[in-house]
């Protein structure tokens, strides 16, 4: 800070009060653009104007409840201020500490919304860490991700630092989708074209582009890397029916078309790769519905007996819970998973599935196979109408 400005306030406070003094260090303070000391000097000044000793106490001792409010306020208001004018300047990362102080990330968010990096920004880490670690804006902050370092990083941080779950995760998910969807429906119409000698209509799907073509995966030949295909179509596993997974049958179609060299090395109930994926999908999408049924459910009953190898009735539960039919799947879980540690399954509990179903009879046995007392008594008591689950 300029000693210019010292004797600027000395000169001020010979002639005025100290409020007026203060008044005009916050005006010099924003004209200059230091704004994290004009934060200060609207504290100070809100202090001022409040009564309140210039200088508070660690602990604030000094505020009665009314006026800690009121304070409060205050504080709220200046951050504010200050926040906005780093944001009238693009200067997210430092307009974020301030919003973020009082919990109000939505004028952050709409600057990472019109936000695009240079080639050069050195700031594009930091804007990526606060966007998703920190929670400004987490689904924008993906999408430049994906944008700038591209799927393979995406893949990597949707598996390893991404703390979102349910609509934010699945919003990713898409984007991973779509771009892995458009980067091989490209490569597909560009083979095509050096086959043919034509190029294929703009709105030919991937499954267009490959019927009736079996040399576009002849010799092993492949048109995105398989390990991106494998990881897109596995988190797709948490999505619901509709445009994205229709998408993803698609890809599986494609997946199921490349060498058994290319194809993933998976678990029950997917042991089959993306043919399973595809029978999945298909299901998922009331595509084929009791032919998948039947597909997962051999699968859970392949693996009734083994304690440890939950997943594949896990998955045949989803299934059955995602296409509305709930008592089925509660006579599933009954079945397959009645031993099972339910806060380790990735399937609807037990106790939604009666809940959608209205079915407590069957949640009362079932707790009573598992030696659930306390379930069994909520069960009892829905079933007599007492309580609701």
């Amino acid at each position: 800070m300029s000693n210019s400005l010292f004797v600027d306030l000395d000169q001020t406070l010979e002639r005025s009060t100290p409020s007026e003094a203060v008044d005009r260090l916050c005006m010099m303070l924003k004209n200059k653009g230091d704004y994290h000391s004009l934060f200060e000097a609207l504290l100070l000044q809100a202090r001022m104007r409040l009564g309140l000793p210039t200088l508070l106490s660690l602990t604030g001792e000094e505020l009665t409840p009314e006026l800690k409010a009121t304070y409060e306020n205050e504080v709220r208001t200046a951050a504010r201020t200050v926040g906005g004018h780093f944001l009238e300047e693009k200067n997210i990362l430092n307009a974020w500490p301030y919003f973020r102080m009082i919990n109000d990330p939505a004028p952050v968010a709409k600057a990472l919304d019109e936000y695009e990096p240079d080639a050069d920004d050195e700031a594009f880490p930091a804007i990526i860490d606060l966007a998703i670690q920190q929670g400004a804006h987490p689904e924008r902050g993906f999408a430049l991700l994906l944008k700038k370092y591209g799927i393979c990083n995406a893949i990597t941080t949707l598996g390893q630092s991404f703390p979102y779950t349910g609509t934010i995760r699945q919003k990713s998910v898409t984007l991973l989708v779509n771009t892995l969807y458009t980067d091989l429906r490209n490569s597909l119409a560009a083979h095509v074209k050096e086959l043919e000698g034509t190029v294929p209509p703009d709105d030919a799907t991937i499954a267009q582009l490959l019927e009736g073509r079996e040399q576009l995966t002849a010799d092993e030949a492949y048109h995105i890397d398989v390990s991106h295909l494998s990881s897109v179509v596995q988190y797709s596993l948490e999505m619901p029916p509709g445009e994205t997974t229709l998408k993803v049958i698609d890809l599986c179609i494609y997946g199921s078309r490349l060498s058994t060299r290319l194809q993933p090395n998976n678990d029950p109930p997917f042991e089959a790769g993306y043919k399973d994926y595809l029978a999945f999908f298909r299901t998922l999408n009331s595509i084929n519905v009791e032919e998948g049924l039947a597909h997962f459910r051999m699968k859970a009953e392949s693996m009734e007996d083994n304690s440890e190898q939950t997943a594949p009735a896990e998955v045949y539960v989803h299934l059955l819970a995602q296409l509305n039919r709930p008592k089925e799947a509660l006579t599933a879980f009954a079945r397959y998973l009645a031993q099972a540690n339910p806060r380790q399954l990735a399937c609807p509990p037990a106790t939604e599935l009666a809940r959608k179903c209205g079915d407590y009879g069957a949640l009362a046995e079932l707790c009573l196979r598992r030696g659930d007392p306390v379930g069994y008594a909520v069960a009892k008591a829905a079933e007599r109408g007492t309580v609701t689950i």
